[in-house]
């Protein structure tokens, strides 16, 4: 039922018109644009714009499918090879990736090093969380 109720609306906005109607259908069904929306029982508009709000923007189901952990691992570990500012143990710092959350581990030349390397993996699409295990470099 409900499913013919959204059908017919839609054909109705879509189509412009309402039914070719003839005397005798205007007499038993006196349709117009105005009181087919007021007379739609509200758990089908409630339900469409509930769907509609909850979903973030782009997400469809064409999407492309989550990316797995050793992909996000190794989009991690080139956000760091790339970052010339970093030192080259910094670079060099062990990523594990599971379920989403990094496990970071190695050393750094400084404290300002090891957030710099947490905040970069964390920017990486995909990671959650970070466990930031890396050592300062003595």
């Amino acid at each position: 039922m409900k499913t013919q109720l959204v059908t017919l609306l839609a054909l109705t906005v879509l189509g412009g018109t309402s039914f070719a109607d003839t005397s005798d259908d205007k007499a038993k069904h006196s349709y117009d644009r105005d009181s087919m929306y007021e007379s739609a029982p509200t758990g089908v508009d409630s339900e469409a714009t509930s769907t509609a709000t909850s979903m973030p923007a782009g997400d469809t189901a064409m999407n492309a499918p989550a990316k797995s952990d050793s992909e996000i691992q190794a989009m991690a570990r080139r956000s760091l090879q790339r970052d010339t500012s970093l030192s080259s143990e910094a670079r060099n710092v062990n990523i594990r990736v599971q379920n989403g959350r990094a496990t970071l581990q190695g050393q750094a030349a400084s404290p300002e090093e090891k957030e710099s390397i947490r905040q970069k993996v964390m920017a990486v699409e995909g990671i959650n969380s970070v466990n930031n295990k890396v050592l300062i470099k003595e």
